[in-house]
């Protein structure tokens, strides 16, 4: 399954749409300069982000990723995942994502929280197609064998491994969602992890975590060590 190509309303459009992840960084870039760059727009910034969190929670259907044609219900019919998560998608919270056994490693990008969310969507089965591995860099060993889940006369899915694939997707949905609010904020906000106690004499090393302040790398900083309100550098220490 690739994301770039995977539409969110499970419809490939014969490459004529653009892809859940390629539209995404779109908004991915309109997020980080409406929020950065002057003149400063959060509330757009935000709305963008929305956006984005919308795709990726796409990216946890089975259906988004296996491109199972579903938006039409005169056609093909609603996706029976989509159908039973509208009807019972309170049976899952944060906690769900708090007990997960995997966290989402500090180094993984904007891409690889869609590639991987996608990767482990695949192993379910949607209506019209059987779930897979390919490709898949996840530790599934202990997961269900989906072997015999769809119902090949009528493309649908037995509710009880319905709510199985929720409790394997839903979790991580949410979890990969906050991954994603984590992102951006550290997209947009430059902290500086530093000791409590500063020896002078002694050379300390300090951590910029983050990328931008209004829309400018950070490269150096001046500290106010006296709380004064008057930042020292390099010249006046």
């Amino acid at each position: 399954m690739d994301p770039d190509i995977s539409e969110p309303n499970g419809l490939n459009m014969l490459g004529l749409a653009d892809g859940a992840r390629f539209r995404a960084e779109g908004y991915w870039l309109e997020a980080i300069k409406n929020y950065t760059v002057e003149p400063i727009n959060k509330q757009r910034a935000y709305y963008y982000l929305g956006r984005i969190a919308h795709l990726l929670a796409d990216m946890s259907v089975p259906a988004h990723v296996h491109n199972d044609s579903h938006a039409f219900s005169g056609l093909d019919g609603k996706d029976s995942y989509e159908t039973y998560i509208e009807q019972n998608y309170y049976k899952w919270t944060a906690f769900h994502a708090t007990i997960l056994p995997d966290e989402i490693p500090s180094t993984w990008t904007f891409s690889d929280l869609f590639n991987q969310l996608a990767q482990r969507s695949q192993y379910f089965p949607s209506d019209d197609y059987d779930g897979n591995t390919n490709n898949l860099n996840a530790n599934v060993s202990g997961w269900p064998n989906t072997t015999g889940w769809r119902s090949l006369l009528f493309s649908y899915i037995d509710e009880s491994n319905l709510n199985t694939i929720g409790n394997y997707l839903m979790p991580l949905a949410i979890q990969y969602t906050t991954a994603l609010y984590k992102l951006f904020w550290y997209e947009v906000n430059t902290e500086i992890e530093s000791k409590n106690i500063i020896d002078v004499l002694q050379e300390s090393t300090f951590k910029a975590i983050g990328k931008r302040i209004n829309g400018y790398f950070v490269t150096s900083w001046e500290w106010d060590f006296d709380n004064n309100g008057v930042f020292e550098n390099q010249d006046n220490l």
